[in-house]
């Protein structure tokens, strides 16, 4: 590429039809260019908006993924509760089974 096609021309380093011919030549260069430059541009831009995607994704389904563990953390929990619950009334109808037949005895007595 030729830094200074108008000196070459002052110069008679080169004809009228080259000079016209190499900026012909030289504007499609740049255009090329420009093109590729562009589409580089465009498929960063591209890239960027798929690493933000893919990002948001993954906190959302972290997000999800967090509230399935609070949702099974409360679901234990309750299962806690009514086991407690649960063993509570036994120890209850182990009681009153006991005082049953303590009074029983005590009536026969």
């Amino acid at each position: 590429i030729i830094e200074n096609p108008e000196e070459y021309l002052e110069e008679g380093n080169m004809l009228e039809s080259d000079f016209v011919n190499y900026n012909l030549q030289n504007d499609e260069i740049i255009k090329a260019n420009n093109h590729d430059g562009e589409q580089t541009f465009k498929n960063e831009i591209d890239n960027i908006v798929d690493i933000e995607t893919i990002e948001t994704k993954s906190i959302e389904e972290n997000m999800e993924e967090g509230v399935i563990k609070s949702e099974e953390g409360v679901i234990k929990s309750e299962e806690r509760v009514i086991k407690s619950e649960t063993d509570f009334i036994s120890d209850n109808v182990e009681n009153i089974e006991i005082e049953e037949s303590e009074f029983k005895k005590s009536e026969t007595l």
